[in-house]
C-alpha cells in the first residue's frame, strides 16, 4: 500500500496527513465543554487550520479557484473526525 497522498498540488505521507489532522482536532476539541455540540463549521475551521499547517494558504485551501478539491477537503476533515471522537470518548 502506497504510504503518500495527494492533496491538492502536493504530494504527504499519510502518516504526516494523520499527525496534523491529530493536532488539529485536539488543538481545536481538547477542551471542547462536554456540554456544547460540535457544529460542522467548527470542523470545517479545524479542517482548514489542518491544511494551513500543511502549507496550503486560504486561497488554495477555501473557495471557487481552490487547488484542494472537494473529495480532499473531505478526506482531511474525515481524519480530522475520527480523532475527534477519539478525544470525546
Amino acid at each position: 500500500m502506497c504510504n503518500r497522498t495527494r492533496i491538492g498540488n502536493k504530494w504527504f505521507d499519510r502518516e504526516e496527513v494523520q499527525r496534523v489532522a491529530r493536532e488539529c482536532a485536539e488543538f481545536t476539541f481538547g477542551d471542547w465543554p462536554e456540554d456544547e455540540g460540535i457544529g460542522t463549521s467548527d470542523i470545517s475551521i479545524a479542517t482548514r487550520a489542518a491544511l494551513s499547517q500543511l502549507g496550503f494558504t486560504q486561497a488554495e485551501s477555501v473557495g471557487d479557484d481552490a487547488v484542494v478539491t472537494p473529495a480532499e477537503f473531505f478526506a482531511v476533515r474525515q481524519a480530522i473526525t475520527a480523532h475527534m471522537r477519539e478525544i470525546l470518548n
